[in-house]
Formats: structure tokens, C-alpha cells, sequence
């Protein structure tokens, strides 16, 4: 089991410990627990301070019980291969998909219906995929 201590809150996420798929959770269960920022001071605040790989989080002041949000930085030029990028492309997906239901971003509302029709089309397929396996 794997879990992560998020803003104070122990949440298990992965059965399985395969951090290339996410178990379906409900997302009523979850989207309470959520950190949601309240105004665009705190979503600037959220999305400048990044920590820089090269160095240790104790080199960047980083203490014990500091509060810290694992996320993946995209660029364009990343060119992710689903056959050996699964975790990371599961990683964004996930940072996506809690990001505008937690209203992080900013987004309109058909930019959130053609997400959410690439979830269903995924589902749809990855099921079909199985009755065949």
C-alpha cells in the first residue's frame, strides 16, 4: 500500500503499488480533503516556488514537517514514451485531472468537458482492453 500525507491528511492512493495506473477513488471522498487555493495571490504562490533538482531539499531549506506538492514539470520538449514513461504520464494526467477539480488552474468550461471526454474515451478503451486480455 502506498500512501502520501497530503496537507496534513494521510491519504492512500495505490493498492497495488503501481504508480503507472491509479485505482479508482471517489472523488466525493477525496475533493473535501482538497487544498483549494483562495485567491490569485495563493495560486501564484503555488505555482512559482519550485525546488531545483540538482540540489537536496535540505540544501533548499526544506524542513522535516515542511509541506510539500510533488509535481511533474512539463515542457514541450519532453518526448514521453507511454512504453517507458507510464509513471510520469500517469503523474500528469493525475496532476490534470486534481488540478481542475480542485480549481487550481484556471480553465474554461469547455476546456474541462474535453477533458473530461478524454477520461470517459480512456475508460472506455482501457476496459474494452481487458475483456480482450
Amino acid at each position: 500500500i502506498v500512501s502520501f500525507v497530503i496537507f496534513g491528511r494521510s491519504l492512500v492512493t495505490n493498492v497495488d503499488g503501481n504508480l503507472a495506473r491509479t485505482p479508482i477513488t471517489p472523488i466525493k471522498n477525496i475533493l473535501s480533503q482538497l487544498s483549494k487555493p483562495m485567491n490569485i495571490i495563493e495560486k501564484s504562490k503555488l505555482n512559482s516556488l519550485w525546488y531545483d533538482s540538482s540540489k537536496s531539499l535540505m540544501e533548499q531549506n526544506t524542513n522535516e514537517n515542511d509541506l510539500i506538492l510533488l509535481r511533474f514539470k512539463y515542457f514541450t520538449f519532453y518526448d514521453l514514451n507511454p512504453k517507458f514513461d507510464a509513471i510520469r504520464l500517469n503523474q500528469l494526467y493525475e496532476q490534470a485531472k486534481w488540478s481542475i477539480l480542485s480549481e487550481d488552474i484556471d480553465c474554461t468550461e469547455e476546456e474541462m468537458m474535453t477533458f473530461a471526454a478524454l477520461q470517459v474515451n480512456i475508460n472506455v478503451y482501457m476496459e474494452k482492453l481487458r475483456e480482450y486480455l
